[in-house]
């Protein structure tokens, strides 16, 4: 009655499962792509007309189907349709449409909760999403009853002991020393944690090159994203010019792999200091060859270290 609401185009209903059919009358939407993105679920979206004049169809095509190719649109279209072309942060917003002379206000971070919400509702309202914008709100400090509300519920669910701070597998950044969230990446984004099997293999025939860690118990880690595959181990392979670290777990033992591996390994509490695992010395590949381990999933009493020139050390 107070004409909060207004009329909106009519949307067709849909009986295709994962599927979202609507009308999208929008020539220069902002936020256009992230809707259309929401709304399909990450799936195919049907065409429509009326969106004809927006660019968002950035995905590898399937030319047998015209859909999008299976198993990389979802992240080729939201590299390419956040930035296109664009390298610097200016040139994304000048391609949205974003005068020059408006740019500057963009260094406050402030300014962007400012700008982008109206864009974001009328673009929903041209969709016809039937959203209460009356019930909007902003989740951070710039609104201080939301905050308020929200320090004073983790303050009491953490004084009743009922939750507490952990830790989870993610993109970490060493150099914030916080988590890397998928869009605060400069590159990389889609990438997620890659979660290996790590097998203790115990050299029991201590080369000259490390003959200083005679006594203590060392096993080289064998990296597998199939460990179901290694029952039956004949033999291991190592890279000669591989650079190794030797790198102590605890007082009598110590683990031998590639240096970004203990490295990952020490943000996960295996290796310790976290973040800089202690290196006792470094020992090359061509020095273990030949070398004599004992296996867990081998039904020899040990095996021989072997030369695998494919090798990477950077995974």
């Amino acid at each position: 009655d107070d004409g909060t609401f207004k009329e909106v185009v009519s949307v067709e209903h849909t009986d295709a499962p994962g599927k979202v059919s609507f009308k999208a009358p929008v020539a220069d939407g902002k936020c256009v792509y992230m809707i259309r993105t929401e709304l399909a679920d990450g799936s195919y979206c049907p065409d429509s007309k009326e969106s004809d004049e927006v660019s968002i169809d950035a995905a590898p095509k399937d030319k047998s189907k015209g859909k999008p190719a299976p198993g990389k649109p979802k992240v080729a279209k939201k590299i390419l349709a956040k930035t296109g072309d664009a390298a610097f942060q200016w040139e994304i917003l000048h391609s949205m449409g974003i005068p020059i002379d408006d740019m500057p206000a963009f260094c406050d971070p402030l300014h962007w909760l400012q700008h982008f919400p109206p864009l974001g509702e009328r673009d929903l309202k041209r969709f016809g999403a039937p959203v209460d914008f009356r019930r909007s709100f902003i989740t951070t400090s710039v609104n201080p009853y939301y905050d308020s509300f929200v320090r004073w519920q983790f303050g009491k669910l953490k004084k009743g002991e009922k939750i507490g701070f952990g830790k989870r597998p993610t993109i970490y950044s060493e150099i914030d020393g916080q988590a890397c969230m998928d869009h605060d990446r400069a590159e990389g984004e889609g990438v997620g944690p890659q979660e290996y099997t790590a097998i203790k293999i115990e050299l029991v025939e201590v080369p000259p090159a490390m003959s200083n860690l005679k006594g203590k118990n060392i096993f080289l880690l064998a990296a597998t994203l199939r460990a179901e595959t290694m029952p039956g181990q004949t033999n291991c392979w190592i890279l000669p010019q591989g650079k190794y670290g030797c790198f102590k777990a605890d007082a009598d033992t110590v683990y031998v792999c590639s240096h970004r591996a203990a490295r990952n390994m020490s943000f996960q509490d295996i290796l310790t200091p976290w973040g800089k695992p202690e290196c006792l010395q470094d020992v090359m590949g061509k020095d273990l060859i030949g070398c004599k381990v004992r296996c867990p999933t081998s039904k020899y009493d040990v095996c021989h270290l072997l030369p695998l020139l494919t090798i990477k050390m950077d995974k």
